[in-house]
């Protein structure tokens, strides 16, 4: 009984890992236009995504964005990139069996956050050739991140 309890928590908690979406209150994207072909792509996660998903999100958007620019191919710039964060820890639980006390939980959460800024190319511009194509990287991570 105690594992199908278990099983119940762990599929409802891998629900609750941050949506490919505008940024609400379980975190997502967000995006700034610098300048006609340059924008800041910002990304914020809750304690129950990865950091290689928090990655990937702003990955698609900024293919996204390129190809609704009216542009094929971008490249990463500058920004600070994507890392985890200590938000916060686990609330304690202390429990009484018989004559012992096991005590759970303390543990850090972790919240990835971050942005990358991406400056869209045509064929003609310098470090075309070396660009992330976004219609390769769209169709890669759109499966894998926001399923239809």
């Amino acid at each position: 009984m105690k594992w199908l309890v278990g099983a119940s928590v762990a599929l409802a908690l891998a629900g609750c890992q941050t949506a490919y979406q505008k940024t609400g209150l379980t975190g997502g994207y967000d995006e700034l236009r610098l300048s006609e072909n340059t924008y800041r792509v910002s990304v914020k996660g809750n304690g129950f995504t990865s950091k290689e998903r928090a990655g990937d999100i702003a990955l698609l958007r900024a293919a996204e964005l390129t190809l609704e620019s009216g542009y094929d191919r971008f490249a990463v710039v500058g920004g600070e990139g994507v890392s985890s964060q200590v938000s916060g820890f686990d609330p304690i639980q202390t429990n009484r069996y018989g004559n012992t006390l096991v005590t759970t939980g303390g543990d850090p959460v972790f919240k990835p956050g971050g942005n990358i800024v991406v400056r869209m190319l045509r064929p003609k511009d310098a470090g075309y050739a070396d660009a992330l194509d976004a219609t390769l990287i769209a169709t890669q991570l759109r499966s894998k991140i926001a399923p239809s």
